[in-house]
């Protein structure tokens, strides 16, 4: 059946004719001058039907689409009279005045919508979702059906991450929204709208079609243009011989026009990972930071809330401003300073799955580990209806390190590591758009990833592993218009250096990639194939392979409320310098790494579709988003226990594996009671190889996840919030484990500004060694127009020490986690 679907994507390609198309833009002003927003421009046909639809946004500006035989022109504002212009009068771009007109309106009744629809834009009202209980417009936004927040502050829209977050229209935080979505608080925001398949670039809106959405942060009045600002400051104690606990946290902002700013400093001791704001969760293309060989020490942890089992003590200072320099360019300038002490103690039993005999090794940790982080941005943006240029410069630097001791089989070790990182990056692209539709771009991503690291090892010697990490991504392209079709053309080279304590690989590759995009209906489809040389060098030896990389993909509006998407892509990729160094080095204090010694390739083919539904009118959001990949030449590794240590060795072999993956979303808000309910789904199996006993065995991995989340208010005074899932993992030569999740919050508003909270959670798994652990929280709380006291009071019912039992494809361990003490907090918030 895919098959079926992709000669016939393949067969309306080179078949559908392609109707010419006509790009009308302008802008509306009323008598004064001052541009309109939010009026409607409507195309119409000779037969006088519509044939176009555009709004006009923030600046009074509009650009449709509309095809030949359109007839004119109308546009409308309430409180305005009607203007129509004809095609013969119409020339792009063209001004529309409208003029005030003055009526009477009917005595009515007015009822706010949760969510309105205008165009490509849903605008969900803050006050028909936010409870009383709720802080930030991040605890808003995860309330919002269709839209989902996940643990490290990522905004879903439809089962897909948002790819730009403006506040007031205006992209202050670039990928590090989760500072703003954390912090602005909820008040103060009048609505959050998703712009559906955004296009961030003006001059490519109708020609490079984006399948992300981005979001926008409207606020109220009274947060506009002025300065606000919040302090928390929070004290108490904690049992266990922890001592004093504390959370505080001081802001200053403004969203202006021509100036935005968030800036921040916040520390605690309480177990939240504020350092995590200030990581870019949003992927804007460009320079990827490169990951080494030995990482800060990971303990892992439970699967809930890490302000259960974290012992840390946090500094974080960030600032972002972004200045307006001309109509449509601006510079953003983004700093952060992070500083982070945890200490980490676990006990762990892991029994390794790929090794004959399936020896296991019992560690206890005591480790204490320091972060000490500063990032920084600096972006210019110019983005008008023809150009467009991006400079972004980042730079990275840390000290983080790790030391401490622990009992390695019952015997004493000395642990330390230091994985230095430095980055510093520039991304550039230029696009300019003739007044044909023809587009000229330019890209190029540069970046050097410096890592100088050292460890400990169980020897008691101190290991160096060097390594340098250079890369250079560059094309061109030009984008022809023959009527409804897009044909591109774009040459590239694409160069990486890795050098690993002195012994080097490269790779060179150059490329070619045709691609076409046509629009016909409903329908839209995309093609290309990228072919490159791709010459490697390693250790004297070089190699040279053609890559062929097709990729096609294909979109179907079924309907105003429904999207049907299929894609298949064949990409290609070099097994880099870290995967084949061919003189071991160690990974961790007591993990060895070897690789093949020669340059190789893998490559995959993927196919995945996706179904959307939506009726904002009915509050229904529904995506369903199934895959399949194959990945061919893999590195077959053969995993050994010698002398205590674990060894990774690649063995000159490779094999192809098989992954299956489901994701589905279910979410419908009710006006009765304001009650919300969402369900998730997702299926994960793997197919991979390994080596045992000198053969090659097969294994499957496959992981089970569902859930439910709700909301509901039946009283005024009473909310419920709550979620239950399951997560079932299994590994065919390891049994399964299976865990359950329950979370149910009670919130109760006995008075005006009083609140008493008590949040309830439960964990329990298939292994009933483990029993139940159950923890229990409450605050009581006043909260008056500027200011908010309140008492909390943590972890009053719960366990010292949480059993978990996790699968993978190699391991299989039994993990105990200290868990966090009884603690109690006096809070004090004040608003200015």
């Amino acid at each position: 059946m895919r098959l079926l679907v992709s000669l016939l994507g393949l067969l309306l390609l080179y078949t559908v004719p392609c109707a010419a198309r006509v790009t009308l833009s302008g802008r509306v002003l009323d008598s004064d001058g001052k541009a309109l927003c939010g009026a409607n421009v409507i195309a119409w046909s000779d037969k006088d039907t519509p044939s176009g639809y555009a709004v006009t946004d923030k600046d009074g500006l509009f650009s449709l689409e509309v095809p030949e035989g359109t007839d004119h022109i109308t546009v409308t504002f309430i409180g305005f009279k009607t203007v129509t212009v004809s095609m013969d009068e119409f020339a792009s771009p063209h001004t529309v005045v409208l003029e005030e007109q003055a009526f009477s309106l009917r005595e009515v009744a007015v009822t706010a919508e949760s969510i309105s629809e205008t165009g490509d834009t849903l605008t969900y009202s803050v006050a028909s979702f936010r409870e009383v209980q709720d802080r930030s417009i991040a605890d808003v936004i995860s309330k919002m059906p269709g839209l989902e927040v996940k643990s490290d502050g990522a905004i879903e829209y439809q089962g897909k991450a948002i790819g730009s977050f403006y506040i007031e229209g205006l992209d202050l935080m670039g990928g590090q929204y989760s500072l703003a979505s954390s912090n602005i608080q909820a008040d103060k925001v009048e609505s959050v709208q998703v712009l559906e398949n955004h296009q961030r670039v003006r001059s490519l809106k109708g020609i490079d079609f984006s399948e992300q959405a981005a979001l926008n942060i409207v606020l109220k009045d009274d947060a506009r243009a002025v300065w606000t600002g919040l302090a928390d400051l929070g004290a108490g104690y904690a049992g266990a011989g922890e001592g004093v606990v504390y959370d505080n946290r001081i802001m200053g902002m403004q969203f202006s026009k021509k100036f935005q700013t968030l800036m921040m400093y916040k520390n605690n001791n309480t177990g939240a990972d504020i350092g995590a704001e200030v990581q870019d969760i949003s992927d804007l293309g460009g320079y990827q930071a490169e990951k080494g060989l030995i990482s800060m020490p990971e303990l892992g942890g439970p699967s809930f809330d890490e302000e259960r089992y974290l012992f840390n003590a946090s500094h974080l200072l960030a600032a972002n401003m972004l200045w307006k320099t001309g109509k449509d360019s601006d510079i953003r300038l983004q700093l952060s300073g992070f500083h982070d002490r945890e200490r980490l103690r676990s006990e762990n039993s892991t029994t390794y799955l790929s090794i004959d005999g399936m020896p296991v090794v019992t560690e206890d940790y005591d480790i204490t580990s320091r972060k000490n982080e500063i990032k920084g941005e600096l972006c210019y943006t110019l983005n008008s209806d023809r150009t467009y240029i991006r400079s972004s410069t980042k730079v990275y630097a840390d000290w983080n390190s790790g030391s401490g001791g622990m009992l390695h089989n019952g015997h004493s070790t000395d642990l330390m590591v230091r994985p230095y990182k430095r980055v510093l990056s520039e991304d550039l692209t230029i696009s300019h758009t003739t007044a044909h539709g023809d587009v000229w771009q330019v890209n190029s991503s540069t970046g050097d990833t410096y890592l100088p690291g050292q460890i400990l090892t169980i020897d008691g010697i101190t290991r160096l592993l060097d390594i340098n990490m250079f890369s250079s991504r560059n094309n061109a392209s030009f984008n022809k218009r023959i009527r409804r079709c897009h044909f591109r053309n774009t040459i590239g080279f694409d160069y990486r250096h890795q050098n690993i304590n002195g012994t080097a690989w490269q790779i060179s590759q150059p490329y070619w990639e045709p691609s076409v995009q046509m629009t016909f209906g409903s329908h839209r489809l995309t093609g290309s194939i990228k072919t490159s040389y791709a010459h490697q060098t390693y250790g004297g030896e070089s190699s040279g392979h053609i890559w062929i990389e097709p990729s096609l993909s294909w979109k179907w509006k079924v309907s105003p409320k429904s999207e049907l998407s299929f894609s298949y892509r064949h990409p290609a990729m070099p097994h880099e310098g870290t995967k084949v160094i061919g003189t071991p080095v160690y990974t961790s204090y007591r993990s060895i790494y070897e690789g093949t010694g020669d340059t190789g390739e893998q490559s995959s083919d993927i196919i995945s579709a996706g179904y959307t539904y939506r009726n904002p009118v009915n509050g229904i959001f529904f995506n369903l988003r199934p895959m399949y990949a194959r990945s061919s030449d893999n590195i077959l590794y053969e995993n050994t226990m010698e002398s205590g240590i674990h060894v990774q060795r690649a063995t000159g072999r490779t094999y192809d594996s098989d992954t299956y993956i489901v994701g589905s979303r279910l979410a419908k808000s009710f006006l009765w009671c304001r009650t919300r309910i969402g369900i998730n789904g997702s299926l994960n199996s793997t197919g991979y190889a390994y080596f045992l006993g000198g053969t090659v065995r097969d294994a499957m991995v496959n992981m089970y996840s569902v859930s439910l989340d709700y909301s509901i208010r039946p009283f005024r005074w009473w909310t419920v919030e709550g979620q239950s899932g399951m997560t079932a993992s299994s590994r065919n030569n390891a049994g399964h484990v299976t865990d359950w999740s329950h979370y149910l919050d009670f919130h109760f508003s006995p008075a005006s500004g009083w609140m008493v909270s008590m949040d309830n959670e439960l964990y329990h798994s298939n292994d009933r060694g483990f029993g139940l652990n159950y923890f229990c929280d409450v605050s009581l709380g006043y909260k008056a127009d500027r200011w908010e006291i309140s008492l909390l009071a943590n972890n009053i019912i719960g366990t010292s020490g949480y059993r978990h039992v996790a699968v993978s494809a190699t391991l299989r361990s039994y993990t105990l986690t200290y868990l966090r003490p009884r603690e109690l907090m006096l809070k004090f918030c004040i608003d200015f």
